[in-house]
């Protein structure tokens, strides 16, 4: 069987025979095998090549953008460092505060404010990348996240501390803590011979002596829920201040205040005097603690300042 062969003849313009190739099945095989290798593997060597070239631009971008990130990380490291300084200073000062408004201190194992959760997970590509770097920026967000805790329980801390001074401090402007007028004491609170009725009687407040006309002062902030006549008293005063605190001023000459009225802590609210059933000028002085009368002496902190 003969094989098939294919011959390339070569002719001039003029039409005459110049000369011819013969060729066969595998010389044809051997030579597009030829031409395949000489263009496919010059080929695949500049595809190499550009392939290569653009990785190692990607490659070097990579790495600046990482160095870039390793300086911010190096910057958040300094600005942690310094939250970190200013979250103690506003911690101490917390705790001043809360000492200040009688509150305990904030115990470490509370400040820890522990949470749970799964465990950090990183970043894959730059794990891969740089592991070192990928967990640094791990430690970083978890520093920042206690820092946010810790700030946020110190805030409501203070909160608390404020809350608490705020109303302690209301409570001081409210407790009558001021002597209500000048002169001396010439009856105190307790079992005493009545002066008019010579009869024992508990005697539920304390007689100022003075001149009439000396003025009578609030001896804290209050509401005036009585300004008028009463019996035995005479011509009296009742202020509220809040917290189940009342004071009575009795025997006044004149009145300066008027039922309804707000007045605070120095306020003259009225006028020594004799009205009512009494021997002489003086102020009768009560307080009265939750509806029952109450020793006024050991409110009397103006005259007695080591008791604040």
């Amino acid at each position: 069987m003969t094989s098939k062969s294919w011959t390339i003849l070569f002719c001039s313009h003029n039409g005459r025979r110049r000369g011819g190739i013969r060729l066969t099945v595998p010389m044809l095989v051997t030579l597009l095998l030829a031409s395949f290798c000489l263009l496919y593997f010059p080929g695949k060597a500049v595809v190499t090549s550009v392939i290569k070239a653009v990785n190692i631009h990607a490659l070097e971008k990579l790495e600046r953008e990482n160095e870039s990130l390793r300086a911010q990380v190096v910057r958040f490291d300094r600005q942690i460092v310094l939250l970190d300084t200013k979250f103690d200073s506003m911690l101490d000062e917390s705790q001043m505060f809360r000492q200040i408004a009688g509150l305990p201190q904030l115990e470490d194992e509370v400040l820890a404010v522990g949470v749970g959760g799964t465990m950090t997970r990183f970043d894959d590509d730059l794990l891969e990348f740089d592991s070192r770097l990928a967990r640094r920026i791990s430690d970083q967000e978890q520093d920042i996240d206690e820092l946010l805790r810790q700030s946020g329980l110190v805030k409501i801390s203070v909160q608390d501390a404020l809350t608490r001074v705020t109303e302690v401090s209301r409570r001081w402007s409210h407790l009558p803590m001021l002597t209500p007028t000048s002169g001396y004491i010439s009856s105190t609170f307790g079992r005493r011979m009545h002066p008019l009725f010579r009869q024992m009687h508990y005697h539920t407040g304390l007689d100022f002596s003075t001149p009439s006309g000396e003025p009578i002062f609030a001896p804290a902030n209050g509401k005036v829920v009585h300004s008028a006549k009463s019996q035995g008293l005479g011509l009296s005063v009742v202020l509220d201040h809040d917290f189940g605190i009342k004071t009575v001023y009795g025997h006044c000459s004149k009145l300066a205040v008027e039922t309804g009225q707000e007045v605070r802590r120095g306020d003259i609210i009225g006028y020594v005097g004799r009205s009512g059933i009494t021997t002489g000028p003086h102020l009768h002085y009560e307080v009265h603690v939750n509806g029952r009368p109450a020793n006024p002496y050991k409110y009397l902190l103006d005259l007695f300042p080591e008791r604040l």
